[in-house]
């Protein structure tokens, strides 16, 4: 069995990793044994953009929403970006999935704020049923 799907590796500087690898792979080599994922999904109307990153673990964790982004912005210059992304990490056994929501139209930090609830949701309901 084959796997058709674009191979996606990542070199690091090995100092990046704190000394442990040279490539986000599960052997440290160019392989297509990758350690992240990104799963893209578009809303219809394409004012948003929300995208999953499971990133793989060596040791298990355990089950939590780890973080939340925070999306006050306290530099005026920049203030505009508040509105247009938000996301938060979960963990579950050895994967941490980081949902990131973008705004494509400008949007308000209601709406992707909203989604990022929902989105959050959905993929908890998902992971324990």
């Amino acid at each position: 069995m084959g796997n058709n799907r674009n191979v996606h590796i990542v070199s690091i500087d090995k100092a990046h990793s704190f000394g442990k690898r040279s490539f986000l792979t599960l052997d440290d080599a160019p392989s297509p044994l990758e350690t992240q994922q990104r799963i893209e999904y578009i809303r219809e109307d394409g004012s948003e953009l929300a995208a999953l990153d499971l990133i793989y673990l060596d040791s298990p964790l355990y089950e939590d929403l780890l973080f939340w982004n925070d999306p006050i912005i306290q530099n005026e210059e920049n203030k505009s970006l508040e509105n247009q992304f938000t996301d938060n990490i979960l963990s579950y056994r050895n994967v941490l999935i980081k949902i990131s929501v973008f705004s494509l139209s400008g949007g308000d930090s209601e709406s992707i704020n909203k989604s990022l609830i929902d989105i959050t949701g959905q993929v908890v309901d998902f992971i324990q049923n």
